[in-house]
Parts: C-alpha cells; sequence; structure tokens
C-alpha cells in the first residue's frame, strides 16, 4: 500500500475498527466519537473532519505531545509507533486493513521495551522554595514576584535517565494525581516534562458557581499576579496539556449543580483554539455560560506572554 492509499482509508471505518463508537455529527459537519484511546469515556472528545478525513482527540496526546492527523498517524499513536520508523510497518498493517473490513477490533498492547522501560525523567531533590538564580531571573522575565511563585511551585532538581549527565533545575507544579509538572527556562523557550504521572491541577475555592480553566502553570501565574491573588477566587484548573480536555470537559458537566460559568484562558494557537471551541459546544449544550478570554491577549501566544511582554498589562486590585 501506498502512503496517498493509506490517507484514503475512511477514518470513520478504522476508529471503529480500534473501538470507538459514533456520537452524534455537529452543526459543522464534523462526526464526534468516544475515543478509541479511552473507551470508558463518558463525553465523546475524538472528531472526524470527513472531507479532509483527518482526525483530533482532545484527550490524547503521543509522546511528541501533537494529536491528529491522517490514518497513519492514527494507526501509529494507538499502537505507540513512531511514524518515521514505522512507517512501512503502519503501511503493511492498513492494507491488511482496507483488505478486512469486518475484522474485530483489536487490543493495544504495550509492547515488552516498553513496560519495562523506566521513566525518563528522575527528581533528585525537591525544594519547597525558589534559591537558583535563573529560575528567580525568569520569574522577573515574566513579571511573576517570587512570593507568588512560591505560593504554588516548588524548585525541582532532576535528570534525564537517557542523558545521565543532562541534570537541570526548574519550576515543579503539583497535579492532581500526585505527579509534577515540570519547566525548565531556556535560552528560547522553557523545557517542560512531567516526572510521576501526568494530571490537570486544581485549585478549589471556597466558595464559587465558576471554574477558570488555564492551559499552563505560567498562565495561572500571570492571572493571579494580574489580580494580585494569592488565593484563587473561583475554581481553577491548570490543564497542563490540552490532551486533558475531554476529561474536565466531563467533570464540569458532572458538577453542573454547582457550576454555572465557564472561563477559559486557553493558547492562540491550533489546539487551543480547538480545545476552546470543543469545550464550548460541549459545555453551551449542556446549559453553561462559557466565556472565552482570549480576546484579551489577541495577537499573543498565550496569556503568559501578553501578561509578560504587554507594557499596557496592569494588576487589577
Amino acid at each position: 500500500m501506498q502512503i496517498k492509499d493509506a490517507k484514503n482509508i475512511p477514518l470513520a471505518q478504522l476508529v471503529e475498527h480500534l473501538g470507538g463508537k459514533y456520537a452524534h455529527t455537529d452543526r459543522n459537519k464534523q462526526h464526534w466519537y468516544f475515543s478509541p484511546f479511552r473507551p470508558n469515556e463518558k463525553t465523546p472528545s475524538f472528531k472526524i473532519n470527513e472531507p479532509r478525513n483527518t482526525w483530533y482527540d482532545f484527550g490524547h496526546a503521543n509522546p511528541q505531545g501533537k494529536s491528529g492527523g491522517d490514518p497513519i498517524d492514527l494507526w501509529c499513536d494507538y499502537y505507540g509507533k513512531d511514524r518515521l520508523s514505522s512507517l512501512k510497518e503502519a503501511l503493511a498493517a492498513l492494507a491488511v486493513f482496507a483488505g478486512q473490513p469486518h475484522i474485530k477490533p483489536v487490543e493495544r498492547r504495550l509492547t515488552a521495551a516498553e513496560q519495562m522501560r523506566p521513566p525518563r525523567f528522575k527528581k533528585l531533590r525537591l525544594h519547597q522554595s525558589i534559591f537558583y538564580k535563573p529560575l528567580i531571573e525568569e520569574l522577573k522575565r515574566r513579571r511573576i514576584s517570587e512570593g507568588m511563585a512560591g505560593q504554588y511551585l516548588q524548585q525541582i532538581f532532576f535528570q534525564d535517565t537517557y542523558y545521565p549527565n543532562r541534570k537541570l533545575n526548574g519550576f515543579a507544579l503539583l497535579n492532581d494525581k500526585g505527579g509534577l509538572e515540570v519547566s525548565a527556562p531556556g535560552n528560547e523557550k522553557s523545557f517542560k516534562t512531567s516526572i510521576g504521572q501526568k494530571s490537570p491541577t486544581t485549585f478549589r475555592a471556597k466558595s464559587s458557581d465558576k471554574v477558570y480553566v488555564f492551559e499552563g502553570m505560567c498562565d495561572f501565574l500571570s492571572y493571579q499576579e494580574m489580580t494580585d491573588s494569592h488565593e484563587v477566587q473561583h475554581h481553577t484548573i491548570v490543564l497542563n496539556s490540552v490532551s486533558f480536555v475531554g476529561e474536565i470537559t466531563s467533570q464540569i458537566i458532572a458538577a453542573k449543580e454547582q457550576i454555572k460559568t465557564v472561563v477559559l484562558f486557553l493558547d492562540n494557537d491550533d489546539a487551543g483554539k480547538q480545545a476552546t471551541q470543543y469545550m464550548m459546544e460541549q459545555l453551551t449544550d449542556e446549559g453553561f455560560i462559557v466565556r472565552t478570554m482570549d480576546m484579551m491577549y489577541r495577537g499573543y501566544q498565550d496569556f503568559s506572554a501578553y501578561w509578560m511582554k504587554d507594557r499596557e498589562a496592569r494588576k487589577i486590585t
């Protein structure tokens, strides 16, 4: 099978073969499925653009942090394969699938190497206070005070086990599953990873019927700095990855008796815009009031960049 032939395999057939279940077709003619990556999910988060024969999953990210693509990408992601090195294997498997459209769904299993491979990044030391000079300089660059950062972040010293001599200092944010969301500043952009199980981070307010949703830790801290708040005024979720949009949306829907309004501070890139659209459609259909704040930081990658670079951005007290 050639690449062009594989790209033309109807995605709906492949998704259902892998265990995904059709949910509905939205007003934009995009087909929504319960994801083959998460067979027990309650809210459909996998969509297919039929004219383009492309897919996007709001609850999934491959090791490169990406989600979506063509049938080849779906096969590779589902089986944990790298597209570049596994292209021939993917084309052979898709050729079999195309010739046998009625075979039963298959189960994705970890290879022996995947099961035995240790986590790449290892925590060496975790400090309650932030004192490493480059980290303090990074806070200044981002217009985040040491006091505000110290309220929510810790300083971590960690090691790349694939390259044992590579050791880094970074910021660590505790997530809801006890893992650490890590950001280490670099010359051009921060290096980000997770140590332990990856998950969103939730902060609960004493009393509120609103949820604020931020994409990353710096967006959240920038907002806290702007509003001069050392405690959250409303329930707050830091996604730590747009791959959790489907999961978080389901949780918000489940709490609809207590939550009335959802305020979104997601990035202005393609993934952020798709996540915003997904949450708006799902939540407004459930009766929530949804406010998107991206117009405030239009022209910037995210809210953190707006707070860091826009001289008109001032504290609101």
